[in-house]
């Protein structure tokens, strides 16, 4: 008898046995198999943490605005709060305060990157306002008991005992006025010196420090749209009638709009809430400025191909808006690059390319010149180079590294180019070079952008604008050019240019009426100099963008720099539901992996699922298909025994069949 056979019908566990799990080394290696993939780890691991940082550095610039606001509302929304009520003045002023001080934070619908924003504004909220601070999943919260119970966990439940032990909610009620008693009873206790206790937090201390003695309890509601209504709308009722005894602050977290709370909340009950707007960044503007901290930089010498620059562009512009994601498929990309190019150990900073490279040996070289790239420049060469080319590691190794640097001079050069470019064309007449930097970005990366429609429309349009926005052009110009201090000549210049067009007398429009023959010719003048002038400049900036703009497919070795496979990246990071249901379907050993279903695509199987037997069936017809065939032929095939029998017992029909 099996082990699993019963006299009742149950469920069996079988535990599997522990895998080992591989450090990111050991699959570096695994994954190539040669003696750099340390190297390549290390370098991975590095990069990575520099661009982590930059990331980290930038959310809390983008958020530290939003967030400033919102914890000086906080701070300042429970001042006039008291305990002890005896003036009838004081008991008005309480009266109106029974209006809860909310704030709605609009966080945009990028649902992936709200987990983030609410963990930093937590930990922002416990730092600087108060030690209270509750948080609300709407999972977590289908009843107001298992809201309430969410509530007390966190507030009380964190707390411990003068004696060092923890706080037992073991029986206690969930209730406001446990709450209300408990918050009275912590007050009372920071009141009195001599009851303090000597393992009190930072976040206390910083709270009595700044003379707030009754610190608010800040309720947070991660994402108010998840919410039933019916129990939001006990809940603030039952707040309400409870701002007497606790000073309470709610935080919306929104991610459509502000009429959300209004679709959930009656006017009776919205009526409760003080509500204070706050719009957090949208996501868009951030991955903007990631961009052009990470990617479109020369502190960090991984990039993007073209095709994977605009795959994880789409992907986050057409299906989430979330940034976190696209960080993540960065990190995907790096990681791939990494693990999987073994002449990514090239890949590092130019004070090591010189020692990588001389480390470098005969199958690392041999790995070198079957690139794309190197072998284009290799045929670009006389027969005699090409030969050493191709033979002498020596001279590979010192023509490698040459290659090399010169990349990395193309990287610190193209990006104030770039960037020039942008400033000057963003607000020409039907943006032809796009919006963003992000779009040149991703047109330089595809393509020689000095030879495309869209830049020959824009340097047509520099010919014809008038004097204040040439002025204009060639200020933003020197200021970008000369921040680089690799244009020395380009800005000496175009600061000539500048200063001869400051110089220049403003010219005005002619008119025959009212004109003199002397002035018409000075002005004549004044305009002719003027359209030179405005010619040179046009003509300095675009030698200047054609030198400097070159596709980075143009170079050689870009594949050391440039990750480009982005068939790795749609297959892991982009689902294909339908695919992977057509496999489930038609090959169901794929995904169960056992043997009665290890068949040929085009034969079926009794063992198969009846589904994938029913699937297969269905594929054998065309556009239309009898039920009762279909039916049949899924009876012939699953179980073909109780077909005969029935065919045995049935008695022939007299009229149509023979008997």
């Amino acid at each position: 008898m099996s082990k699993t056979d019963s006299f009742t019908k149950a469920c069996f566990v079988f535990k599997g046995k522990k895998k080992k799990k591989q450090s990111c080394n050991l699959i570096f290696g695994s994954r190539s198999g040669d003696e750099n993939s340390s190297k390549r780890y290390e370098a991975y691991h590095q990069l990575w943490g520099s661009m982590e940082a930059d990331i980290q550095e930038l959310r809390a610039e983008m958020c530290s605005g939003v967030f400033t606001e919102l914890l000086r509302y906080v701070s300042s929304a429970c001042e006039a709060f008291t305990l002890h009520d005896s003036s009838t003045v004081a008991a008005l002023q309480q009266y109106r305060r029974r209006e809860i001080p909310t704030a709605a934070l609009s966080m945009g619908v990028n649902m992936p990157d709200h987990a983030t924003s609410v963990a930093t504004l937590i930990e922002l909220l416990h730092e600087r306002v108060s030690p209270n601070v509750a948080v609300l999943d709407s999972k977590d919260c289908l009843t107001l008991k298992a809201m309430m119970k969410r509530i007390v966990g966190q507030l009380i439940g964190n707390e411990t005992l003068e004696d060092g032990e923890a706080v037992s909610l073991r029986g206690t009620p969930c209730t406001f006025s446990v709450l209300s008693a408990w918050y009275k009873d912590t007050v009372s206790r920071k009141e009195s010196p001599q009851r303090r206790s000597s393992s009190k937090r930072k976040s206390d201390e910083q709270v009595l420090d700044q003379g707030t003695a009754y610190p608010p309890v800040v309720i947070v509601l991660a994402n108010i749209e998840g919410f039933a209504p019916k129990v939001l709308q006990d809940f603030v009722t039952v707040c309400s009638a409870y701002m007497l005894q606790l000073p309470v602050v709610l935080i919306f977290g929104i991610a459509t709009a502000i009429t959300a709370v209004h679709k959930l909340l009656p006017h009776s009950v919205s009526s409760l809430l003080s509500i204070q707007r706050f719009q957090c960044q949208p996501s868009t503007e951030y991955l903007t400025h990631i961009l052009n901290k990470v990617l479109i930089t020369s502190e960090h010498f991984f990039k993007l191909d073209s095709k994977v620059f605009y795959l994880l562009l789409d992907v986050f512009l057409y299906h989430d808006l979330s940034v976190k994601t696209f960080i993540q498929g960065l990190k995907f990309c790096m990681m791939e690059h990494f693990s999987a190019f073994d002449v990514s150990v090239l890949c590092c900073d130019v004070s090591e390319l010189d020692g990588r490279v001389d480390a470098l040996s005969h199958d690392d070289l041999e790995r070198v010149r079957r690139l794309s790239s190197f072998r284009r420049h290799v045929e670009s060469q006389q027969l005699q180079t090409q030969g050493a080319l191709l033979v002498d590691d020596d001279y590979t190794k010192c023509v490698v590294a040459k290659l090399l640097h010169e990349l990395c001079n193309y990287h610190r050069r193209v990006y104030p180019v770039m960037q020039c470019l942008h400033a000057i064309s963003k607000d020409l007449p039907t943006r032809p070079l796009g919006k963003q930097l992000r779009e040149l970005y991703g047109d330089t990366l595809s393509s020689d952008v000095t030879s495309t429609d869209a830049y020959k429309t824009a340097v047509g349009l520099f010919r014809g604008i008038g004097r204040d926005d040439l002025t204009a052009v060639l200020r933003t110009s020197v200021d970008v050019l000369s921040s680089a201090d690799l244009f020395t000549e380009t800005v000496s210049v175009l600061s000539d240019r500048l200063a001869q067009l400051d110089e220049m007398d403003t010219f005005t429009v002619l008119k025959e009426s009212a004109a003199t023959p002397r002035s018409s010719l000075k002005g004549q003048q004044q305009q002719v100099s003027y359209s030179a002038l405005r010619t040179d400049v046009v003509n300095v900036l675009d030698e200047t963008f054609k030198k400097y703009l070159l596709c980075p497919k143009q170079l050689p070795l870009y594949e050391v720099f440039y990750f480009s496979n982005v068939s790795a990246v749609r297959r892991h990071l982009v689902g294909t539901p339908r695919a992977a249901i057509q496999t489930a379907l038609s090959l169901p050993h794929h995904y169960l992996q056992c043997e009665c279903c290890e068949v040929d695509k085009e034969a079926i199987s009794a063992s198969m699922p009846d589904i994938c037997v029913a699937y297969k069936l269905h594929l054998e017809s065309g556009r239309l298909i009898n039920l009762y065939d279909w039916l049949q032929a899924f009876v012939t095939i699953v179980d073909p025994d109780m077909l005969d029998d029935r065919r045995k017992n049935q008695q022939p029909d007299e009229l149509i069949q023979y008997p």
